[in-house]
């Protein structure tokens, strides 16, 4: 797997993280669930909805969890990456890897963030990506130069 593609797919893992984690924080906020009053109904059961409910939340809790402690060291891989890469060639260019891929953000929002145009952040890109492909993963982690 090249840089961009090992990049490419650490986006996604962390697309996916951040998304889990607005979903946890949904359910996190969802009182409802939690005080409502049993209702019954007439020739019903008698099962509590709130029962129900809360059931569904905490598996969907528990499925999310587990995904997101699969996802995890890939994205603490990525970080630890883009961090040896700004120790081994400047903190511009790991930077911009962490925030277009770690982070999802868009160039623009890059460019703003570095105080730098597009231009300067796809040139970084592009330097920080080669000096990954060089060197390799295990040798960029740890910010060691190409030689």
């Amino acid at each position: 797997m090249d840089a961009r593609e090992y990049f490419r797919c650490l986006a996604d893992a962390a697309a996916r993280v951040r998304e889990i984690d607005r979903d946890l924080d949904r359910i996190r906020n969802d009182e409802g669930w939690r005080t409502s009053p049993p209702v019954a109904v007439r020739g019903g059961t008698g099962a509590d909805p709130t029962a129900a409910r809360a059931a569904r939340h905490i598996e969907s809790t528990r499925r999310k969890l587990e995904e997101l402690s699969a996802l995890a060291p890939t994205v603490r891989e990525g970080v630890a990456v883009c961090r040896g890469t700004s120790r081994a060639i400047g903190e511009g260019y790991g930077t911009t890897l962490l925030l277009r891929y770690v982070r999802g953000m868009r160039w623009e929002d890059v460019a703003e963030d570095m105080g730098c145009t597009i231009r300067t952040c796809h040139r970084r890109h592009d330097v920080a990506l080669d000096y990954i492909e060089d060197v390799g993963l295990a040798r960029a982690v740890r910010g060691l130069d190409r030689t």
